[in-house]
């Protein structure tokens, strides 16, 4: 089983008083990829298990954080970034060719310039693709930037049908997907998730691990909406997949963001312990079977 954990920017770090967005980047931005270091020795992992710890974080660019990013002002080439999230792609007019030039395009130039490979852009809330002409615009204007930055693998995190989803990603090697457990949990209806990842499992590389409260109430990890085991197990199990898990789990106590984080990966390593043994053991029977 081929595991790569990360963590989603902002969650090591506590928000500065006032400031609402929780990926805000401040002055202090170095000092998450020095806190990653520490959270294995916190979350004392069985050392039988070889994933135990982050070995990246996803950069989050929003709109309260876009315009004095240090994406834009500084060399990130020496720090484990998997991505950029494009989370201030979120926006009615994220279709639109001018919105795309002013808002994506900085960032697919700074993504090149620090050697990022990939380039997360949200397709659910405000920039949901469900309406046929907003996605066949999307569509037209995004694929002028997927044949520009042929470098970079296009990731569309999406909150829609997997056919509505496949008609961005045609004819595209660079176009693949990040599945948000909670987006999907919310959307899918009656729907599984094994639905979505019999149509789309070739196309995912990124899973963000976020739950969702039920009734708007704080839940330890585990207790809310969505089913991780059933999800991770199909994924890994099922489809083989070989990507990465992303952990982007909610905020709780101030100043113990650390030992929350750590307190997440211990919950979220249980589930990949027991699928290893499950996995394991399949292997053996397998192996019986065919020397029989």
């Amino acid at each position: 089983m081929n595991i790569n954990l990360g963590i989603i920017q902002g969650r090591l770090t506590p928000p500065e008083p006032g400031n609402q967005d929780e990926y805000f980047v401040g002055k202090d931005w170095k000092e998450e990829f020095e806190k990653i270091k520490k959270i294995e020795n916190i979350a004392l992992f069985d050392s039988s298990y070889k994933i135990n710890k982050i070995s990246y974080i996803e950069w989050v660019i929003t709109k309260n954080s876009f315009k004095n990013n240090p994406l834009f002002k500084n060399s990130l080439k020496k720090y484990p970034i998997f991505s950029v999230c494009a989370y201030n792609m979120m926006d009615k007019s994220f279709y639109k060719k001018e919105f795309m030039e002013s808002n994506l395009k900085p960032i697919l130039e700074a993504a090149k310039k620090n050697g990022i490979k990939h380039v997360n852009i949200p397709l659910r809330e405000f920039s949901n693709i469900q309406n046929p002409e907003i996605r066949k615009e999307f569509i037209e204007n995004i694929r002028v930037y997927g044949k520009k930055y042929k470098d970079i693998t296009f990731l569309f995190e999406f909150e829609c049908w997997p056919e509505e989803i496949l008609e961005v990603l045609k004819g595209f090697k660079n176009f693949k997907l990040t599945y948000n457990t909670v987006a999907i949990t919310s959307f899918k209806g009656k729907q599984s998730h094994k639905y979505f990842f019999s149509k789309l499992h070739k196309h995912i590389l990124d899973v963000h691990l976020t739950d969702k409260v039920i009734k708007g109430k704080p839940l330890e990890l585990g207790q809310g909406e969505v089913d991780f085991y059933e999800i991770i197990a199909d994924l890994l199990l099922v489809y083989k997949y070989k990507g990465n898990f992303t952990i982007q789990t909610n905020r709780e106590e101030p100043k113990k963001e650390i030992v929350t984080i750590a307190k997440h990966m211990k919950y979220f390593m249980g589930i990949f312990s027991i699928l290893k043994t499950m996995y394991s053991m399949k292997k053996k029977q397998w192996r019986v079977l065919a020397e029989a």
